[in-house]
């Protein structure tokens, strides 16, 4: 199975200066992916000179990461140039992040689906899949947001990448959640917890093994390492999680 990783680990120097070598890093690691956040692209006008990175150095893109402040109900413009982008990439993943917000109501709700359903329909008509991620926020009080934004958007333009990591965060067991929503789940995050610290995977708290015997076979999903920080060692932090997850058959 193609595993790939969230490239915030090398941080803002090697996005702009230091593309090629963190590509080689990346492969040299294990990884046959890479998924990278649009913001790392000015304007997102040259896939073509990224995706020739990206094959030279024998990768692929796994997916394209959004962020739903750079949405506008009104101009979905944004929003379609990343599609466009993931497109041109050759990924079939576009993933959105939300925001965290205190008191949110269920006309909050509403707003969100209603424009993850406008962007979800761009992606489907670019034959991509559009993948919510949660954070805490939307697991903890009993996964009261993501039932809410899954029950307020179509499951044929909206999918979700669940991130494990966050779950766990959330108090609330990996295995569990993630068989909760699997027709929902297109992509997972893995990433792994201690406490308050995020740590290599297998390192931490996230109890995989239970996690995989769950999910395995259970659908087309794409797999994905993230860790939320940037470390100054990031090729060996992304080794020791690719040699982790070797072990329980991934």
């Amino acid at each position: 199975m193609d595993i790939g990783i969230q490239s915030n680990l090398w941080g803002p120097e090697y996005h702009r200066e230091k593309m090629p070598q963190m590509l080689q890093e990346i492969a040299k690691a294990g990884y046959a992916g890479i998924e990278i956040g649009a913001h790392r692209f000015e304007n997102l006008d040259h896939p073509a000179d990224f995706l020739s990175q990206v094959q030279d150095a024998g990768l692929h893109v796994s997916g394209i990461h959004t962020l739903v402040k750079f949405y506008d109900s009104g101009n979905l413009d944004y929003a379609r140039k990343a599609a466009e982008f993931t497109k041109a990439v050759g990924s079939q993943h576009m993933m959105v992040s939300g925001e965290a917000k205190e008191g949110k109501t269920q006309e909050d709700y509403k707003a969100l689906a209603d424009i993850f359903n406008q962007v979800g329909q761009i992606c489907q008509d670019l034959e991509l899949t559009y993948c919510y991620h949660n954070h805490w926020y939307e697991i903890e009080n009993q996964q009261a947001e993501l039932r809410a934004l899954c029950e307020l958007t179509d499951p044929d333009l909206v999918s979700l990448c669940m991130d494990i990591g966050w779950v766990e965060r959330a108090g609330y067991a990996p295995a569990d959640i993630s068989s909760e929503f699997l027709d929902r789940i297109a992509y997972f995050h893995l990433k792994d917890t201690q406490g308050s610290k995020f740590v290599d995977l297998g390192e931490g708290t996230v109890d995989f093994p239970t996690w995989y015997a769950a999910v395995a076979g259970k659908g087309n999903f794409y797999l994905t390492h993230e860790r939320d920080e940037v470390l100054p060692k990031a090729f060996e932090s992304a080794n020791n999680s690719r040699t982790y997850l070797r072990t329980i058959g991934l």
